[in-house]
């Protein structure tokens, strides 16, 4: 009796510590502009990154003033504590999708889609538009 008693206790503490390590992932972002990726936790270990402001992290461990994180490319670097936010923000992939047609293609299908669009231009552009030169904003 005493044995299933104790291989019950030993059991139920196994299970314990195993449901203690599934919790969910937890995520954050980059504090500030220029916070330093590290390959450790140290600031003595090789910057494998300097980190946009609002850039999502999830967090997998923390050693005292460092944190164990993973970027949205699937990177795992370390980040002082000091330079995360509890933020919690996103990456769009939109960019890189939108830039594999000329910008006049993407008007369109947004404009057909019922979405109202238009070109961002460049300053050069702007002042050489038609709706600048109707209105006779640059001379």
């Amino acid at each position: 009796m005493r044995k299933a008693v104790l291989a019950s206790v030993v059991f139920a503490a196994a299970a314990s510590a195993v449901a203690a390590s599934a919790v969910a992932a937890e995520y954050a972002s980059v504090a500030a502009p220029g916070a330093i990726l590290y390959d450790g936790p140290s600031p003595s270990a090789h910057k494998a990154f300097v980190a946009p402001a609002g850039m999502p992290i999830e967090l997998l461990s923390v050693i005292r003033l460092w944190v164990k994180v993973r970027d949205a490319s699937g990177d795992v670097t370390w980040i002082e504590r000091s330079s995360i936010s509890p933020a919690r923000t996103v990456v769009t992939v939109a960019d890189a999708f939108v830039r594999t047609a000329p910008r006049e293609h993407w008007v369109t299908r947004m404009r057909a889609a019922g979405v109202p669009a238009g070109s961002v231009r460049t300053p050069l552009e702007a002042v050489r538009s038609p709706e600048a030169l109707g209105r006779e904003m640059v001379q």
